[in-house]
């Protein structure tokens, strides 16, 4: 539906700026448009299966294995 693109399309956005960034998860809820980073939490949370923070936390692991 046209609302699991919008949804992928965040999370791509979502997911670039975790790993190749160092903005806080709060700058990268307000630069995708939630108000609330809360909420983009809980979004994030809902696609993935865990935490911004544990998904940057993930990458950078995955990063500094290679």
């Amino acid at each position: 539906s046209a609302l699991d693109l919008i949804h992928a399309r965040i999370m791509l956005e979502a997911k670039r700026n975790l790993v190749y960034t160092n903005l806080t998860i709060k700058t990268v809820a307000e630069t995708l448009g939630f108000a609330d980073p809360a909420y983009f939490t809980r979004f994030f949370k809902r696609q993935m299966g865990m935490s911004p923070k544990d998904f940057r936390y993930q990458s950078s692991q995955l990063a500094s294995a290679r």
